[in-house]
């Protein structure tokens, strides 16, 4: 079962990894000044978040394939899920983004600051504190919903549990480990959060 829960971290791992910068991108469309592009990404984003994750799965590992683009039950699986949360995480940064008062972008463009450097002393200790809350939370499914790899034949936790239950018949120990298993690995990304926030306090004090 610790094998599963490897594979259940890497896949948690490179999700996270896809899906955050290229959340970055999708809530700087959704602030575009274009109405075309903000209101196309906001169509997009309330598709995709409207369809079962499995089903984007399902999607990655038995339709791409028709198109000549073949993925590994790992590859669609980081895909799949990608797809699903970068549009949560999305929405996480623009609510951030829309807290910090107008006012500071003008000031930052007024002072010249680089624009990295603007954004690491200036915007990202604003945006943190509202947006990191609900990205963790939205992290903590990513760890839930790493669970459905496992119906296109991914051997994560879930899977090796099944798979462990069959060879054993011992199905409440093992659903215990596995629970146990999933509440540390949510308990991980809480204590990042932790952290952040505590380091945030202490930059701003």
């Amino acid at each position: 079962m610790l094998r599963g829960a490897e594979t259940t971290i890497w896949l948690v791992i490179a999700i996270l990894a896809i899906a955050t910068p290229m959340s970055v991108l999708v809530a700087i469309l959704m602030r575009s000044r274009f109405a075309v592009v903000r209101g196309a990404t906001t169509i997009v984003g309330a598709f995709v978040r409207g369809i079962p994750p499995l089903l984007l799965l399902f999607t990655a590992y038995f339709v791409l394939p028709v198109a000549g683009i073949v993925l590994s039950p790992v590859q669609a699986a980081i895909a799949g899920l990608s797809l699903y949360i970068v549009f949560y995480f999305a929405e996480c940064i623009r609510s951030g983004l829309a807290a910090i008062p107008a006012g500071q972008h003008d000031a930052v463009r007024a002072l010249g600051l680089p624009r990295l450097r603007a954004a690491r002393r200036v915007l990202l200790p604003q945006l943190l504190p509202v947006a990191l809350p609900p990205f963790i939370g939205y992290a903590t499914e990513v760890v839930k919903g790493s669970a459905l790899a496992s119906a296109i034949s991914v051997a994560e936790l879930t899977g090796n549990g099944y798979q462990m239950i069959m060879a054993t018949g011992r199905t409440l120990p093992v659903l215990v480990v596995m629970g146990l298993l999933y509440a540390a690995l949510d308990g991980c990304l809480l204590a990042v959060q932790a952290l952040v926030t505590r380091r945030l306090k202490r930059a701003t004090a």
